[in-house]
């Protein structure tokens, strides 16, 4: 069994976001086991603080560090990812990880509020962030 570590880039209560993840735990692979991080005290990050790191920080990264992978599935708040995600990726991962991650934008490419490039531009944000989970590939669902 792997346990994957599901990160929900919006804050909302009825996120769409949370809602696909909750789905796709629905799917009950046999293989998969996924924990679903909330990010709601999640601080900004600030480096003066990794030596003393807040409570909420050291959950996150003590649950990232014991993973098997990462699951991202988030909106996309003006062509990039939420802030929250950031500074969530930032505690998370100093000093740079090694967790397989995957990327699902969660997005409906079709919607009009979304243009005809739906959250590709996050997507790639997150690509781009990939090499500090120490990996140089990764899939995009």
């Amino acid at each position: 069994m792997y346990n994957i570590v599901v990160i929900v880039g919006s804050l909302r209560k009825e996120s769409f976001n949370k809602k696909l993840m909750r789905a796709i735990d629905k799917l009950n692979h046999p293989l998969l086991k996924f924990t679903l991080l909330d990010l709601k005290d999640i601080p900004l990050y600030n480096q003066d603080d990794e030596m003393d790191m807040p409570s909420a920080a050291k959950h996150l990264k003590k649950t990232v560090e014991n993973a098997d992978g990462i699951l991202f599935v988030t909106p996309e708040y003006n062509r990039s990812i939420p802030g929250v995600l950031k500074d969530s990726i930032d505690w998370g991962t100093r000093p740079y990880g090694k967790n397989p991650g995957r990327i699902n934008d969660g997005s409906d490419r079709n919607s009009p509020a979304h243009g005809d490039c739906g959250a590709h531009p996050i997507t790639w944000d997150l690509v781009g962030l990939m090499p500090i989970f120490g990996h140089r590939e990764c899939t995009c669902l």
